[in-house]
């Protein structure tokens, strides 16, 4: 279901470890006393700064001496390459399967287990038999390789075990990146093979030097081995945490394995077949380094999808990243200043024209935490890519409406989401959808589309730090006509925001890619004709409105807005601000050059702006005659600048005064 960054880092040799001279030789319990160290050429990896690995007190090993009874032996001293090994227990009788004649020789394996023996296997002299665990456990302690059989074989007069690696291990480095660090925890790696058995009864030849373990196929054998306990090491982070799996040496073919990786928020669950083919011999090991993230290949297991009667639900299980548009339903996309958007792909099918609503739940994994609403929410991540064809990118429009919502006559179907996290690189997303006055060829032949009846509510909803395309406007060669302009979301009919963050919108990279696009301002939020925006407990950054656009804002604070607006005997529209809302600045500016068309501005005492600019060539009269700041609280209003201007939020030009000031010269004559 994800993609991660798989590295493949070549076979590399054990570290070596050394040898020490034995101490002294003990008898206990009538039973010989051992010394356990490792073969002067190779050790297990890594336990220690310097590379050796450490014996623990307690680790345990079989031994084979004088008969075939498989004794119990222990290390008796930690954090050493050269241990006593002290004599345990042994069985009340051996097996009977071995003569005597061979006891010139002892043998140990390593990890003790019930299961260690000594057997003929296919005429072999004298073979070790042990079993390499499919349920292998991490252990940090002991760098993971409690399962990583070693062998020896001595002369009956010697005391002192060489113990040689008989199995080859994978070596896995885990991390993930720095917008997950300490989201989740990883739970276990599974390692399979198609063609190889990795786990059951093995077969060590103690009769040459070679002491590989091979698989003894008894029916005990598996193409898989399950490493658990990794939750062990902490919450993934962006440093690599290292786990150990012991494995039969052998050649393993490109694609023959696959590890698999379940965490704690399935949403980082992912299996990976190794693409490259390895011939790893005993004692050696394969090393993989592994980025768990959060990239989307394609398939759509991430949600589900619930029909209740005449509503549609999609519950969004995990975060992912995208290169699909959410809800596709825009028309004669070139003529609306979106060239290259030529055909469109669907995350979520367009709900059937009966539907009356339609819901996204974004429940689940917790990122983001703004003070504004204290979210916590699933992400979907768009990512534009160049377009082949012409070399610019494929603007990705996000948008949260239905086709049935936009017909006449037609049953308005509600469009809600709830604690969704928008990110990545787009066009924009949006609350409903621009179609203009022609419906969509093919689909609502002879039906006309009305985008005032867009009905779409968020709830706690974040879309921050968007890379936005900006739009290029169809009538650049108006002069009062703004030239095109960029938004992270746009708003068509009624839009209702609770508890919501729309900040952080800037410029995709991409942008530089085409002249026309350059310079082009960018806002958070944008509103079109005929359209209702309600902000409850939100949070906007920066806001653009068409003309003929109501906003409301409920406790709610905007940071700036260019504020095209329209107050005619038959459009009432406003701003209204209302309990406790504050605009840090507001740009008052009329659509038209003849300023035949003014705005109505509504404040109450809880709310606050403050600074109010006024467009320059400002129609006072039509204000005064219409009411424009009749409902304006006194004390609301910080400072006024007339005919100034204001760009990304800084106004330049223009003339400094109180609100009682504006009032007394330009509103009370």
């Amino acid at each position: 279901m994800k993609r991660f960054f798989l590295g493949i880092v070549a076979m590399a040799a054990m570290f070596v470890g050394c040898q020490n001279d034995p101490a002294g030789i003990k008898e206990a319990l009538n039973e010989p006393e051992f010394k356990a160290t490792f073969d002067t050429e190779e050790t297990r990896v890594y336990l220690g700064e310097d590379n050796y690995y450490r014996w623990e007190a307690g680790d345990k090993v079989s031994v084979f001496a004088f008969d075939d009874r498989n004794r119990m032996y222990e290390a008796e001293d930690s954090d050493v390459i050269l241990t006593d090994l002290n004599f345990v227990s042994k069985p009340d009788a051996p097996t009977g399967s071995i003569t005597p004649s061979v006891w010139d020789r002892h043998y140990a394996v390593f990890p003790y287990s019930t299961a260690n023996h000594l057997a003929f296997v296919n005429g072999a002299f004298y073979s070790v038999v042990a079993q390499l665990a499919a349920e292998q456990v991490h252990d940090a302690s002991k760098a993971g390789l409690d399962y990583a059989i070693m062998t020896s074989t001595i002369p009956s007069m010697d005391k002192v075990f060489h113990f040689k690696n008989s199995c080859a291990l994978i070596k896995v480095n885990v991390r993930t990146t720095a917008d997950w660090a300490d989201e989740f925890y990883l739970n276990s790696i599974k390692v399979e093979s198609k063609n190889n058995y990795l786990a059951g009864r093995v077969v060590v030849d103690a009769g040459n030097d070679d002491f590989t373990a091979k698989i003894y196929q008894d029916g005990t054998e598996t193409k898989s081995i399950t490493l658990s306990g990794c939750e062990e090491v902490g919450k993934m982070t962006p440093e690599y945490k290292t786990f150990i799996i012991a494995i039969p040496a052998g050649t393993y073919a490109a694609d023959d394995l696959t590890l698999s990786f379940d965490c704690s928020n399935d949403a980082f669950d992912c299996d990976v077949t190794v693409p490259t083919g390895y011939e790893v011999a005993r004692s050696k090991y394969m090393e993989f380094n592994v980025t768990l993230d959060l990239k989307f290949d394609g398939t759509f297991d991430w949600y589900e999808e619930i029909e209740e009667g005449n509503k549609t639900t999609i519950v969004i299980k995990n975060s992912m990243k995208t290169q699909k548009a959410l809800i596709a339903d825009i028309v004669n996309c070139n003529n609306q200043g979106f060239p290259y958007q030529t055909a469109f792909d669907y995350i979520f099918e367009t709900p059937a024209r009966d539907v009356t609503e339609f819901v996204i739940n974004g429940h689940g994994l917790p990122h983001y935490d703004p003070s504004a609403s204290n979210v916590k929410g699933n992400t979907i991540t768009f990512w534009a890519e160049p377009n082949e064809e012409s070399g610019f990118p494929t603007y990705i429009i996000n948008n949260f409406s239905t086709l049935a919502n936009g017909i006449k006559e037609a049953t308005t179907a509600k469009f809600t989401v709830n604690n969704l996290v928008i990110a990545g690189k787009l066009r924009c997303s949006t609350m409903g959808i621009y179609v203009g006055k022609a419906a969509p060829t093919g689909i609502l032949e002879g039906e006309t589309i009305d985008q005032s009846k867009h009905n779409t509510e968020w709830n706690e909803v974040i879309v921050e730090d968007n890379e936005i395309i900006p739009y290029l406007g169809k009538n650049a060669d108006i002069p009062y006509r703004t030239e095109g302009l960029g938004a992270a979301v746009m708003c068509y009919g009624t839009a209702v925001l609770n508890k919501c963050k729309v900040t952080g919108t800037k410029a995709s990279e991409d942008v530089a890619l085409r002249e026309e696009l350059v310079g082009i301002p960018l806002y958070d939020m944008a509103s079109a004709n005929n359209t209702y925006v309600y902000l409850n407990n939100s949070q906007v950054g920066s806001a653009y409105t068409w003309e003929q656009s109501v906003w409301e804002l409920n406790a709610s604070t905007i940071n700036w807005m260019n504020w095209k607006a329209l107050n005619t005997n038959s459009l009432k529209k406003y701003l209204k601000l209302t309990n406790g809302s504050h605009i840090n600045t507001l740009f008052v500016n009329t659509a038209t050059p003849d300023n035949q068309y003014v705005p109505k501005l509504e404040v109450d005492a809880t709310s606050s702006i403050d600074v109010l600019v006024i467009k320059p060539n400002f129609n006072y009269t039509n204000a005064i005659s219409r009411g424009s700041f009749s409902n304006v609280a006194d004390g609301t209003i910080g400072k006024v600048i007339v005919d100034g201007t204001v760009a990304d939020g800084v106004v330049s030009g223009g003339t400094e005064m109180t609100w009682d000031e504006f009032k007394a010269n330009y509103l009370n004559k």
